[in-house]
């Protein structure tokens, strides 16, 4: 009901018209993707933290991911190392705060149902929305944040019952 609210300004096209925009525009199509690939990369995760630790596999994957894009990323681009020397201010405490929460989200998962871990994780959307109106000026705040608002009443359904 959520994701439908945060494209009801296309209603008028008819009833079905914000879920085709949910597959026709780029930006939710690509989220719809990301989406389906966490549903599955969580339950790997639950594996992971289960027969380790959540530090632990907070450490091994994204060492893991280190070394498979790191390669990568010295092929596509002919100035990264200076990129991140020129930016190592703001990118330290990003790497920071990114370990963290992956860190708490790993501790998550192993205290409970992926799921659950899951649907707290996407109260995301409603903070997505805010900082696209906030630095973006992104256009349309209301419709998208009552979408974002009734994500989170699902949230909240979901780990009341």
């Amino acid at each position: 009901m959520g994701a439908y609210m945060l494209n009801i300004k296309k209603r008028h096209e008819g009833f079905f018209s914000p879920f085709r925009a949910l597959l026709h525009e780029k930006g939710p199509r690509l989220m719809l993707c990301v989406a389906f690939i966490w549903s599955i990369t969580s339950n790997f995760d639950k594996i992971g933290v289960v027969n380790s630790s959540p530090v632990f596999w907070t450490l091994a994957l994204n060492l893991f991911l280190t070394m498979t894009l790191l390669p990568i990323m010295l092929l596509k681009s002919q100035s990264c190392a200076t990129q991140v020397k020129n930016n190592i201010k703001a990118l330290l405490p990003i790497g920071f705060f990114t370990a963290m929460m992956q860190i708490f989200i790993m501790t998550a998962l192993s205290l409970t149902l992926v799921a659950y871990v899951i649907a707290i994780k996407r109260t995301n959307a409603l903070f997505g929305v805010l900082w696209g109106a906030l630095f973006f000026r992104e256009k349309d705040i209301k419709e998208r944040l009552l979408g974002a608002l009734v994500m989170i009443a699902g949230v909240v359904l979901i780990s009341l019952f």
